[in-house]
């Protein structure tokens, strides 16, 4: 089975064509169907965001279209987001995991620009060429449309939830806290529109890669989605048309996927623990380990759409 190798600048300047043929060998990877459609789909050329030890970001632009009549701005809400991801990391809805972890080295370490290109069953960053061996569903397989979640399992979750919430080493923006309740009083009284102007004041709020409220608002719209609620498909919706230029590309990206029910594998194991696959805890410690306050927005918002559906299906019981 190949594998990737690390591969340094430094290294690229003295590596005899040898060498480089074992380095472009593609690296078999898991790949997520949240992406199956990218890289099964044509060649197109690719960017890099950023790259760390356990992942390599990547913006995949729209293939050229004889409608040249968009504007930037549409364009940019057609650029997608994959990542290779090494096997200890947590695992995206938008990314293709290698069989290494972070501590052998498989990805790129390079500050100088890299070609690439997603598409025809694979990913190449400079020279390293990724495969998709294999696939996993980023979206938690449940029981029926509407799962009957368990009490004793939603209240370890709110309780979970609270306890992190308050933890002087993890502190999620108290703005947050505001705008959630906002967002969820709206939903009560069945107003989309209000619960849209707060999701737009969350939007992008904190810092890095995947700001907390837009982790907190995957949370909600996954859960939302994932659990049946009958606002489920406006709000992502509404929050998708809004999100465009207010966070990152990654964030954006991962938004979208939450739309569709597509979670990391962390909180989907949470969504199916409290469906009654498996115990809870184990699941809740993996989900707030996430990040530095990633895991718990995201345990937050999820807590908020257990809850709103709850009282939705309630109501119309």
């Amino acid at each position: 089975m190949s594998t990737a190798l690390a591969f340094d600048a430094a290294e690229s300047r003295t590596a005899s064509p040898a060498t480089m043929s074992v380095q472009v060998a593609a690296a078999p990877a898991l790949a997520s169907t949240g992406i199956a459609d990218l890289l099964r789909g044509p060649l197109r050329p690719a960017s890099v965001i950023s790259i760390f030890p356990t992942a390599i970001y990547l913006r995949v632009e729209p293939l050229p279209s004889p409608d040249h009549h968009g504007a930037e701005a549409s364009h940019r809400r057609s650029s997608r987001v994959v990542a290779i991801l090494t096997s200890d990391a947590n695992r995206l809805p938008l990314g293709a995991i290698l069989h290494r972890p972070a501590t052998q080295r498989p990805l790129i370490s390079s500050r100088s620009p890299l070609n690439a290109s997603l598409g025809e069953g694979r990913i190449t960053v400079g020279p390293l060429t990724v495969r998709a061996s294999g696939w996993w569903d980023p979206r938690p397989k449940l029981p029926s449309i509407h799962p009957a979640l368990l009490p004793e399992g939603m209240r370890e979750l709110r309780s979970a939830v609270g306890e992190r919430l308050h933890s002087p080493v993890r502190d999620v923006p108290a703005e947050l806290c505001g705008q959630l309740g906002s967002l969820r009083a709206a939903l009560r009284r069945d107003d989309v529109t209000a619960a849209l102007r707060a999701g737009q004041r969350m939007i992008g709020l904190g810092p890095g890669l995947t700001p907390a409220g837009d982790d907190l608002l995957c949370g909600v719209l996954a859960g939302l989605t994932l659990l049946g609620h009958p606002q489920a498909a406006r709000i992502g919706a509404g929050i998708l048309a809004l999100a465009p230029g207010r966070t990152t590309d990654l964030s954006l990206a991962l938004l979208r996927h939450a739309t569709l029910g597509q979670v990391n594998d962390e909180l989907g194991h949470v969504i199916k623990a409290l469906a009654g696959t498996g115990r809870l805890r184990g699941p809740l410690e993996r989900l707030f380990a996430v990040g530095y306050t990633s895991g718990i927005a995201l345990g937050l918002g999820l807590s908020a759409a257990v809850d709103l559906t709850n009282r939705s299906l309630r109501g119309r019981g």
